[in-house]
């Protein structure tokens, strides 16, 4: 039984700014997603902020994921040792006296790493940074979250040094089993420290942070956030990933199952009654405010361990090493005698084969021993005698039900042969230059692997031949896959269901339905801009449902006026002239350019202009498609302006109109399955990306109008939601959005917005000049 795909959410701010959350973490988990291979989370954090370490930081973080990668087949204990080893050479030789510029130049960065593999997770840890587990009831930290208080009393000797500081690694290693409803905790020194003080002054242990399990990883993060804003923190990065519960469902699929089953609700049942026990730690009592001393440098870090070695032992054992400070830096209080520990024979030489690697080092304090899950005791009740009764029923049942399925059983099938059968197929399919040739070769490779895979062919021999498959047909039908699939967050209320229209400016993407939302993705939040009733100048804000954007300015309509957004960020209202006492214009496609409104109104089978660059304050508006070419527009469902305007009709039609007139009419390719929803044209490409739904599935058409060549947005191959409790991206569809300068696609489906990467080829690049966007910023 498989885990449900893992939800990540999590944000990175600089200065007060948020930046890209690469610099500091890579998350690949695509890997694990498909089962091919192990999930993998590499985040690592400089010592010192300068540009030099946020650099090498930035290395060793693509080193130790290239090496986990290359590593795949060793056990994950042994593939973090060597990646780490291969990590502290690296920063180890760039602060060695044989390299240019000395021990001046030394750079120390902490790293955190996470495998899945499978249920199976290993933690590699050194220091800066902080990682939490919540599993069940239970809740875990590594290291332990208090130990950043400076009146801790735990075992400071069990801190390893950060990489670069020795020539020799010795990181913490832990290792827990998975299951729904779990997530992992990772944060940067700033919001650990603020985080442990927070605890402390509120009374709160480390276990209370277990009620963030089988939750949306958003609220967790929410911990986060708060963190951020109440403590004034500038710099500081946070990623919550989390298995979602599987609702409604005991996921009890085959015998080995049961045995999984009673597993997890033993461990559950412990987890319920410790959570009754009193604390085991001792009251905290914050430490308080303190002044921030000043950051050592390395030669007064050195210099001072040295002194370290003419203090007697009480007074060095008084004297514990603290981390101090913000803005991801290690500092010590200028009375400090203790540097980082020397190493002992132990850590220096560790295990066979995991040079300088600790296996399963404690990491809290806040349990009855320092051990992790699964090595927790396994029976709330009735002592050792009970369990191993209660063991020894369910083994002879289990045997006896074993040894009685192979007469009920049918043979196993060799699929071997049928395997080969796909193998011919797909190299056949290869050698092909037809492409209706190649098209037959690959249905009659998907029939027969379906059929290898009915009798029982395992996933390791299918998923390699699937996948080779879908390949095939993706480059048979100019198919891209989507990258990066992420659900940025839940809509409001009021966004929620249908006619929703997106819209990407400079200041992000902007959402309207009754009021104007704006994304803030790095922020994972929607805030409003404008609201409904709300009071512009003499107009009060109507139910708003249409919005634009050229190079003048930015544009919302709730059909009685157009508010366009003021450099300065203030709104001004224009009201909108109707025709013959009709009132207000009925909700419709809107767009912009050189500085006029346009309302595609079906209805009236006619585009009309507005000129919001008038003195007394009213746009008048102007039939602007001539009277001949007009009837089409009963069909049409949206409308986009790069200088001509493009019409999507509802069976996939576009019309092109130039000046008033009908310039061209093209099928758009791809469109023949599905329902048209919206139509929108790239900033500058002059490409169209006509967004299709087909149920809960759907695609996004790439067409350049000039040379008719065309592709398809698709989503990653056998990707769903169907274990995770959300709705898929396309399900409900209401809008997309496309941000062709970072090649982001936004999806507004029926309850949020998901974001992907997606790359198009060469020849996608359609020659055009690029539109200058305003700086729209909602504020």
């Amino acid at each position: 039984m498989t885990l449900a795909p893992p939800l990540a959410v999590g944000f990175s701010v600089a200065g007060g700014t948020p930046i890209d959350m690469s610099d500091w973490i890579e998350v690949a988990l695509d890997e694990f997603v498909e089962q091919r291979s192990r999930g993998i989370i590499v985040a690592t954090e400089p010592v010192e902020s300068d540009g030099r370490s946020f650099e090498l930081a930035r290395m060793i973080k693509s080193l130790i994921l290239s090496e986990l990668a290359a590593m795949h087949d060793l056990p994950p204990d042994e593939a973090i040792g060597r990646s780490f080893a291969a990590a502290n050479g690296m920063l180890y030789d760039e602060g060695h006296p044989g390299s240019s510029g000395g021990f001046d130049r030394k750079v120390l960065v902490g790293a955190t790493v996470v495998l899945i593999d499978g249920h199976r997770c290993t933690i590699g840890h050194v220091p800066p940074g902080q990682v939490m587990l919540i599993e069940d009831g239970l809740a875990y930290a590594v290291p332990d979250l208090l130990s950043w208080l400076p009146d801790y009393s735990g075992d400071n000797g069990t801190v390893p040094e950060p990489l670069g500081y020795t020539s020799w690694t010795a990181p913490i290693l832990a290792e827990t089993e998975l299951s729904d409803g779990d997530a992992v905790m990772i944060c940067t020194l700033t919001l650990a420290q603020a985080w442990a003080g927070e605890l402390a002054e509120t009374g709160l242990r480390v276990a209370d942070l277990a009620g963030y399990h089988g939750r949306s990883p958003d609220h967790a993060l929410d911990v986060f956030r708060g963190l951020l804003i109440s403590q004034g923190i500038e710099d500081g990065s946070a990623l919550v990933l989390a298995f979602p519960p599987r609702p409604g469902s005991f996921g009890v699929v085959t015998l080995g199952d049961v045995g999984w089953k009673l597993r997890e609700r033993r461990k559950r049942a412990w987890a319920q009654v410790r959570r009754l026990m009193p604390s085991r730690i001792r009251p905290l009592i914050s430490a308080g405010p303190r002044a921030a001393p000043r950051a050592m440098t390395l030669e007064e870090f050195d210099d001072d361990s040295e002194a370290s070695s003419e203090q007697s032992p009480a007074e060095q054992q008084e004297r514990r090493s603290r981390w101090k400070g913000s803005g991801s830096r290690f500092r010590r209080e200028r009375d400090m005698t203790e540097t980082w520990n020397p190493p002992n024979q132990t850590r220096e030489y560790g295990m066979a084969r995991t040079h300088g690697v600790q296996l399963h080092r404690g990491v809290s304090s806040d349990r009855v021993d320092s051990r992790l899950r699964n090595e927790l005791p396994r029976l709330p009740f009735g002592g050792a005698v009970v369990g191993v009764a209660f063991l020894l029923v369910v083994a002879l049942i289990s045997f006896g039900v074993w040894s009685l399925l192979p007469r009920f059983e049918d043979p196993a099938i060799d699929v071997t042969a049928t395997l080969s059968q796909v193998d011919e197929y797909i190299v056949a399919a290869e050698d092909t230059s037809d492409p209706e040739g190649i098209r037959q070769l690959l249905d009659l490779a998907q029939d027969t692997l379906d059929a290898a895979q009915e009798d029982g062919a395992l996933e390791d021999s299918v998923a390699p031949r699937q996948a080779a498959i879908t390949s095939a047909r993706d480059g048979l039908d100019n198919v891209i896959r989507l990258v990066g699939l992420t659900r940025v967050g839940s809509l409001p209320e009021e966004l929620q269901g249908a006619d929703t229209r997106a819209k990407f400016a400079q200041g992000g993407l902007f959402l309207v339905n009754g009021s104007l939302f704006q994304l803030r993705p790095e922020e994972r939040e929607i805030v409003r801009v404008l609201s409904e009733d709300e009071a512009v100048g003499d107009a009060e804000v109507g139910n708003l449902f249409g919005m634009a954007l050229d190079v003048t300015g930015f544009y919302v309509t709730d059909g009685i006026h157009v508010f366009k957004l003021q450099p300065e960020g203030s709104w001004n209202a224009i009201r909108l002239a109707d025709i013959n006492d009709l009132g207000a214009w009925s909700p419709g496609s809107v767009g912009a350019f050189g500085g006029s409104l346009y309302i595609l109104e079906q209805e009236f089978r006619n585009i009309y202009r507005f000129d919001t660059e008038t003195e007394d304050g009213v746009a008048q508006p102007n039939d602007w498609v001539l009277a001949p070419v007009r009837p089409d527009l009963v069909n049409a469902i949206d409308m986009t302006i790069d200088g001509n305007i493009y019409v999507l009709l509802e069976d996939g039609e576009v019309l092109t109109y130039l000046q008033g007139d009908l310039e061209d009419r093209q099928d758009a390719p791809f469109t023949e399955s599905g329902e048209p929803q919206s139509i929108l044209v790239g900033a500058g490409t002059q490409l169209l990306y006509v967004a299709m739904r087909d149920g809960e599935d759907g695609w996004i058409v790439v067409f350049d109008p000039g040379s008719e060549n065309a592709w398809q947005l698709r989503l990653p191959g056998g990707f769903s939601t169907e274990e995770s409790g959300v709705s898929a991206p396309f399900a409900g569809l209401q809008d997309v959005a496309i941000d062709e300068a970072s090649g982001t696609v936004y999806l507004v489906n029926e309850d949020a917005v998901w974001t992907a990467q997606y790359s198009l080829p060469a020849e996608a690049q359609a020659t055009g000049t690029p539109t200058p966007e305003p700086g729209v910023d909602g504020g």
